[in-house]
């Protein structure tokens, strides 16, 4: 009775419910997609300095950047700090520009940095985003380093970094092989750090003297008045060799505004589509589920009935959409690392992608349901016996 009920009834025409199904799996996927690639960003920006200046760019004449990287801008750290106050902490940094594995025509690509950072610094802003490994002992050349540094040149943990890591403005063949791994990076991690390498500013110094800062990494405190703090940094810039100030906070407050955006496109989204639909399909059965209701079936049994049928066909479309949503994130994935010639998994189903899916899966049960339910408890068999005449 209950499987006529839905296959001759709610889905008579089979058109019908393969429509349904496909729109079912439709807003699955895209709320995968849409929070994978979302989440994905997320993740990435969290793991950015909430502000950087740095000595003005030089870039040689044919179109290469030099180690050196940027200019110096000693003594700003400190002018940066007074004017920050409790509101910010502000790091010295040094950087040395490594290489740059771009392209212009798919815009996929990386660079790679050596960054000397401060033991404070890489402790509280690096040291959450170890995958492998630990932080550089003090006293010892190590490094750690991005994921994509690490597929790139084929190292591992403990491996030697046959690159030139030093700090100083110029490289030799002595600085080859002088670093050793002692931690590898999340892969998620902001494209400051995942093709580079991060030394101890620290031990660089006691082994072979002080060097001039031309990079400052930022981080606030609690974010408020951060635009105050930037403008008031971005001032002081013609004293220190016109530092080029660039603020990521904002980025980091707007990923948060287009996660919850998305959101509500889906919802929106749902709503439509599932009101078009369902009123569509109910508009079709209405004076056969009036004469049903005419002949004694009662209108809680066939209520049951139509939503353990549309029950059915959400948990097809909810395991469709999660397989489709998967083979997606593995083409993706896949092309990606074509390019850059290892393995990477930029594009995810994490948990928050899943909790999503669920999400929306629940809304739209409930929303299908309700209005199932409504349009069935106000079909009259006396008017469905009347349309039927």
């Amino acid at each position: 009775m209950k499987k006529k009920l839905i296959m001759k009834v709610l889905f008579e025409k089979r058109k019908i419910l393969v429509f349904f199904l496909l729109m079912c799996m439709f807003l699955i996927i895209y709320t995968s997609l849409q929070t994978v690639l979302l989440t994905s960003d997320r993740a990435a920006v969290a793991s950015m300095p909430d502000f950087v200046f740095s000595g003005t760019v030089y870039q040689s004449e044919d179109g290469t950047y030099p180690f050196i990287g940027y200019n110096d801008i000693g003594g700003f750290a400190d002018r940066a700090a007074e004017i920050a106050g409790d509101r910010a902490d502000c790091y010295p940094v040094v950087y040395r520009s490594l290489y740059n594995y771009y392209d212009e025509l798919t815009s996929i690509g990386f660079y790679g940095a050596v960054y000397g950072m401060s033991d404070k610094c890489m402790e509280q802003n690096i040291a959450g985003y170890l995958d492998q490994g630990t932080l550089p002992a003090d006293g010892k050349k190590e490094a750690v380093v991005g994921y994509y540094f690490a597929q790139r040149f084929h190292l591992a943990l403990g491996d030697p970094i046959p690159q030139a890591i030093t700090l100083s403005k110029e490289w030799t063949d002595d600085d080859l092989d002088q670093y050793v791994i002692s931690g590898i990076l999340k892969e998620s991690i902001s494209d400051y750090f995942n093709g580079s390498a991060i030394i101890s500013r620290d031990t660089f110094e006691k082994l072979n003297g002080p060097v001039e800062d031309n990079m400052l990494m930022g981080y606030y405190r609690t974010g408020e008045d951060y635009d105050t703090v930037f403008l008031s940094m971005n001032a002081e810039g013609p004293d220190y060799q016109v530092p080029e100030g660039k603020l990521n906070y904002k980025q980091k407050e707007f990923s948060q505004t287009k996660l919850l955006l998305n959101i509500a496109i889906v919802v929106l989204m749902s709503v439509f589509l599932l009101t078009a639909v369902v009123s569509y399909l109910m508009k079709g059965i209405t004076p056969k589920v009036g004469l049903i209701k005419a002949i004694g079936v009662s209108t809680s049994y066939i209520i049951s009935t139509f939503l353990s049928g549309i029950l059915a066909v959400f948990v097809a479309a909810l395991g469709g959409a999660v397989t489709l949503s998967y083979v997606i994130m593995y083409l993706m994935n896949n092309y990606v690392s074509k390019f850059y010639q290892f393995e990477v998994h930029s594009y995810r189903l994490t948990g928050m992608a899943l909790l999503l899916d669920l999400f929306e899966f629940i809304f739209i049960l409930v929303y299908v349901f309700l209005v199932t339910y409504m349009k069935c408890k106000m079909i009259s068999p006396k008017e469905a016996m009347a349309k039927t005449i």
